[in-house]
């Protein structure tokens, strides 16, 4: 599908990414065969999740008349995934725990809500100033200890110097999922343990 004055970004298992840039919106145009019932449910997701800062908002603002695949609009944010910065630079330890603690607190808030995000990788955060977003959540995967899971595989996308990693900070993100699982019950353990850290550990 061609639309004129939108922008292609990427393409994923549920659907085609693009930037209105008239409107300064991002719509998702979902595959033909994505099923009204996890269209719904992701519907559903973002709507609860509208008043935690730090999730992407959805917007229902404009109408598409030529648009007939399900779709789903959101507010335009400006910055750069936590994927494309650590291509350009590595970050230190502290940006990378400073960076952890928001992401963590901010699904903390989203399990409260009885939500699972799905699919927590360094592409599905967005850095603007100091500030994170997450976006894309997923219709498919629906246990919050995946995104216990990914949260601490995630730390290694963003912080490359391993050997540098002191012991404390790598007890606190087990690599290999039986650790995690076995350290942390929720992500509201592993924030404890977050703070518990800042407060005893200088980084």
């Amino acid at each position: 599908m061609i639309l004129e004055n939108f922008n292609y970004i990427t393409s994923g298992c549920e659907g085609d990414v693009y930037v209105d840039n008239a409107h300064k919106r991002v719509i998702k145009l979902l595959y033909e065969d994505f099923s009204q019932e996890n269209f719904i449910y992701l519907l559903n997701i973002y709507r609860r999740c509208q008043y935690i800062h730090g999730v992407i908002k959805l917007v229902n603002d404009i109408k598409y008349k030529n648009i007939h695949r399900k779709h789903l609009l959101f507010d335009y944010i400006e910055g750069h995934s936590l994927a494309k910065i650590c291509v350009k630079r590595s970050l230190s330890l502290f940006e990378a725990l400073s960076v952890m603690s928001k992401i963590i607190n901010v699904i903390v808030e989203v399990h409260q809500e009885d939500i699972v995000h799905g699919d927590i990788h360094a592409e599905n955060v967005m850095l603007s100033n100091a500030n994170i977003t997450l976006i894309d959540f997923y219709a498919f995967r629906k246990q919050k200890t995946d995104d216990l899971v990914d949260i601490c595989k995630l730390f290694y996308e963003i912080k490359w110097d391993v050997e540098l990693i002191p012991k404390e900070v790598k007890a606190l993100f087990p690599k290999r999922k039986d650790a995690i699982l076995r350290r942390y019950t929720t992500t509201k353990d592993l924030q404890n343990k977050m703070r518990l850290l800042f407060r005893s550990f200088h980084v």
